[in-house]
């Protein structure tokens, strides 16, 4: 189970960092106060009025389009690596407290310790004077 709750984790992580390197643009298509479709990585689909706007172009009297096109755009991070040389030495603790807490956690602890298991029993003599004498009844 902790194996594979590691691996959940390392997924979830390595999908944040490819998110955060990864530069995108989402694109919003409104018909006044009112969102007709969005898009993430392709253009927008309009909703058909301003084909319609268009076509009577002959005609002197013009009306300005209700519809508006927002475009977000979220750049990507370009540099990854810090250099070392910019690292004070708050971070580098924080860094090396992280990595010692974190290697601590993830130790596969065996619960059958022996504590005395490398000391062997100290050595047993036997009383030869009690083996030898008899006892009269």
């Amino acid at each position: 189970m902790k194996f594979f709750l590691h691996k959940i984790v390392a997924v979830f992580m390595s999908l944040i960092v490819f998110l955060s390197v990864l530069p995108f643009s989402i694109g919003m298509h409104y018909c006044g106060d009112t969102l007709v479709d969005t898009a993430i990585f392709s253009k927008v689909k309009t909703c058909g009025i301003e084909k319609a706007v268009s076509s009577t172009s002959g005609c002197s009297v013009t009306k300005k389009s209700c519809c508006s096109d927002k475009e977000l755009m979220f750049e990507g991070q370009d540099e990854l690596n810090t250099p070392f040389n910019q690292i004070t030495i708050e971070h580098r603790f924080f860094i090396d407290s992280f990595y010692y807490v974190y290697i601590r956690s993830f130790e596969d602890v065996n619960n059958n310790v022996i504590p005395t298991e490398e000391y062997p029993p100290p050595l047993l003599y036997k009383e030869y004077y009690i083996l030898n004498q008899t006892f009269l009844i």
